[in-house]
């Protein structure tokens, strides 16, 4: 009985503490943007007081004003009420997207990652385009302007999971990969964790595998204030 009265009065406090909290949360804008086709969010920042939204977008038109072709990463920003203020699309002619996500380096610099198979329009070198994909870096400032880019894998699958700014400006990735070459430097097989770390000129310093001969997933996870790795078989 007593076990009985006590997951009740938990049940009230916790149904009175979510009405509660429902009634102060109040909508400050709400805004669609996009085309006539397929248009998702992936992440977003707030830096300099206007907000910075990245995804992938196959349309052509609408808020879209430029589309390379197939699909490309968006890169929006927003202002405190939800009016757009400038957008400018990345990629090529093939796939560019899949996980994408933004982050702030300081005010007026940022990482956009994200994933590609192609080889023209922004992306200046792949040496592995097509069905595959490969990790897809870009340093952009806050007029969109591309700093730099930088394609990472090799000739099999990179499919991109997270990222993380580092002390020193530079920027780590992580991923999956099937490759056993390219910038791969200790394929184990199967579907393996792969971590690369660029600096911030983009350029590589490291990379790690993580694994065994069967397939593995995993990401980021924030611990302490502290970026670690957490992967799963």
């Amino acid at each position: 009985m007593r076990r009985y009265i006590s997951l009740l009065l938990t049940f009230l406090f916790l149904f009175i503490s979510f009405r509660i909290i429902a009634q102060m949360l109040t909508t400050k804008f709400e805004n669609c943007m996009g085309g006539t086709m397929w248009d998702e969010g992936k992440g977003m920042i707030f830096s300099d007081n206007t907000y910075w939204i990245v995804g992938s977008t196959e349309s052509d038109n609408g808020d879209i004003s430029f589309n390379h072709g197939a699909w490309d990463i968006w890169f929006v920003n927003i202002d405190i009420d939800g009016n757009l203020i400038s957008e400018k699309t990345f990629g090529g002619s093939y796939f560019d997207g899949g996980y994408v996500d933004i982050k702030k380096l300081n005010d007026s610099v940022f990482y956009i990652v994200g994933r590609t198979k192609s080889n023209d329009g922004d992306i200046s070198y792949s040496p592995w385009p097509g069905p595959e994909g490969n990790y897809w870096v870009l340093q952009i400032n806050n007029e969109g302007t591309i700093l730099w880019e930088k394609v990472l894998g090799g000739s099999g699958i990179e499919n991109m999971r997270d990222a993380t700014v580092t002390d020193d400006g530079g920027i780590i990735a992580l991923g999956l990969t099937t490759s056993d070459d390219g910038d791969i430097s200790n394929p184990i097989g199967g579907w393996d964790l792969w971590m690369v770390k660029l600096n911030g000129n983009g350029e590589k310093q490291w990379d790690m595998t993580l694994g065994g001969i069967g397939d593995e997933e995993g990401g980021f996870g924030d611990t302490n204030l502290r970026r670690r790795v957490y992967g799963c078989r």
